[in-house]
């Protein structure tokens, strides 16, 4: 099996995995961005364009960016209720599919479903109005 592919993922759904698992988001931005960067190596170097590089002060900032990131992705997801709550985790985060979270959560799949799509619903809501 191979690493999930969130490429086609909403911010919502990134949200929660980040909140779920700062360290598994981040393992996997980095390898779609080693695999990005040799492609636009190449690119660069095609049209002899130095490289950039990052200072220590602008990686801090983005560790301080990701950290607060990750606070506030994890009280979005603490402010759903307890339903919809379990669902986008183990949904989102866990990747079950919805016949495991079912089972889990004593319930149909269709009940999954929208709770899953209720919650999702919501953390985008409450993403734009914090943004």
């Amino acid at each position: 099996m191979g690493r999930p592919d969130y490429s086609h993922a909403d911010d919502s759904e990134l949200l929660a995995l980040t909140a779920s698992d700062p360290e598994a988001f981040a393992r996997h931005e980095l390898a779609d961005t080693w695999q990005r960067g040799r492609v636009e190596d190449r690119a660069r170097r095609r049209m002899q364009v130095a490289p950039q590089m990052l200072t220590d002060e602008a990686l801090e900032r983005v560790e301080e960016v990701a950290s607060r990131a990750s606070r506030d992705a994890l009280e979005l997801l603490e402010s759903l209720p307890q339903d919809q709550r379990l669902a986008v985790n183990g949904r989102v985060l866990h990747e079950l599919d919805y016949g495991e979270l079912a089972a889990s959560l004593s319930c149909s799949q269709s009940l999954v479903r929208q709770r899953v799509s209720r919650g999702l619903k919501a953390l985008r809501v409450r993403l734009k109005e914090t943004t």
